[in-house]
């Protein structure tokens, strides 16, 4: 190994290791985009050609037709489909609308996912699987928490479409946002209370068909230097410390030795995958869930960690940190004792290693999707989430964490 870098302590692969193993993602890279972009271009060129009716919309706009909505929801004649007022976007994954459905005298308030706009970023998208997760999830796995009512979710390698009852129209739900410090220690526990209660249903069993190691798309370590550059550079520069930048840096070089813990690390079950608290609701005194695109088997640990770095307010977290662990790990015991399961919860010092290096992942999610470009994730987004992120890393020695996993590879080698 060459040497440490400064500070942390963490060694980085001599030059020419890191040269090669460029090279090599470069090709493997790009072996993938074949081998998975193929289905979708061949599916596009079909659909081309396929009857009218076969199609899916490939746009929200599409849906404005009643006669297209009509016959994708199934729901009988329509008189007329329009587009209310539209929520500020800081996250263009897919081309999305709040809808008013008239129809038999009556108004329906209905919320519509296609793939993005931006071409380029619905491609990637489309290619590496997660709109065909989402659209899995919401057909095969019924989930023991809030969900939102699924009126039609249809997906082809190539289309995709969701249409769920519209949330923000329903006079008692409650929609979160990521960007107020809303998180109290009280809501903060009720909702890690709800993760427990769908981690507990599937600890030991995550459900087929969602993403794992034989099928989630490849996290690349070239890819997460060039947005890590990009983002601490030019999007959003400052928003992480020196220490952090070097950090991360690291933890790159060593991406598939993370990957590999995160696999080896047990119980696994069926993780939200995106647990911030823009994807949660509340209804009631019940806690929901949506935006279910990078559903997978995961250490439960991968939820709570990316729920309360990018979520709970950072200059409360230190203070609540072990109290909201501590209430996440009674929960997950008492949601197994009520499911009837014999898996055992993860001790409390598993679940604090696991968050110390499930941490990672939490920044990679962010950065990547903030320094690809295409508008998937804009730079206010961009800023606050690795601002929270960062502040984590810091105070739970991320740094030791990933010493003692590269030491632990190093000495098994």
């Amino acid at each position: 190994m060459a040497a440490a870098a400064s500070g942390l302590n963490v060694p980085h692969p001599p030059l020419h290791r890191k040269v090669g193993f460029l090279a090599w993602e470069c090709v493997y890279q790009h072996w993938l985009l074949l081998s998975w972009g193929l289905p979708v271009a061949v599916d596009a060129l079909l659909v081309r050609i396929w009857p009218e009716h076969r199609r899916l919309p490939s746009c929200t706009d599409d849906l404005l037709d009643p006669s297209v909505y009509s016959r994708l929801v199934g729901c009988g004649p329509v008189e007329a489909v329009t587009a209310p007022h539209q929520a500020e976007q800081h996250a263009l994954s897919t081309d999305r609308k709040s809808l008013l459905v008239s129809r038999g005298g009556q108004e329906e308030r209905i919320f519509a996912k296609t793939p993005a706009t931006n071409r380029l970023v619905a491609s990637m998208l489309l290619t590496f699987d997660v709109y065909r997760n989402e659209v899995h999830r919401y057909t095969d796995i019924e989930l023991p928490v809030l969900t939102p009512r699924v009126l039609c979710a249809r997906q082809s390698p190539s289309q995709f479409v969701l249409v769920l009852e519209d949330l923000s129209a329903m006079p008692d739900v409650q929609m979160l946002s990521l960007w107020k410090n809303e998180c109290s220690l009280e809501l903060g526990k009720k909702i890690l209370s709800a993760y427990a209660k769908l981690h507990a249903r599937f600890l030991g069993s995550p459900p087929k068909g969602v993403w794992d190691d034989s099928q989630r798309p490849y996290m690349s370590a070239a890819a997460g230097l060039a947005t890590w550059y990009r983002v601490t550079r030019y999007v959003c520069p400052g928003a992480a410390s020196e220490h952090v930048v070097r950090l991360f840096t690291a933890a790159l070089w060593h991406w598939s030795a993370l990957r590999t813990a995160w696999s080896a690390a047990a119980p696994q079950t069926l993780v939200h995958g995106d647990a911030h608290i823009g994807n949660i609701y509340l209804q009631g005194s019940e806690v929901g869930f949506f935006d279910f695109q990078v559903v997978g088997s995961e250490h439960p640990m991968r939820d709570v960690t990316y729920f309360l770095a990018s979520s709970y307010p950072k200059e409360n977290l230190a203070r609540d940190e072990a109290v909201l662990l501590s209430h996440y790990r009674e929960s997950l015991e008492q949601e197994l004792v009520a499911c009837g399961s014999v898996q055992r919860a993860p001790s409390a010092e598993e679940c604090w290693q696991q968050y110390r290096i499930q941490i990672f992942y939490a920044m990679y999610a962010f950065v990547f999707c903030g320094g690809i470009g295409g508008g998937l994730q804009d730079a206010y987004q961009t800023r606050i989430l690795v601002e929270r992120v960062a502040s984590v890393m810091e105070r739970v020695d991320a740094a030791g964490a990933l010493r003692e996993l590269v030491g632990a590879k190093d000495h098994a080698q």
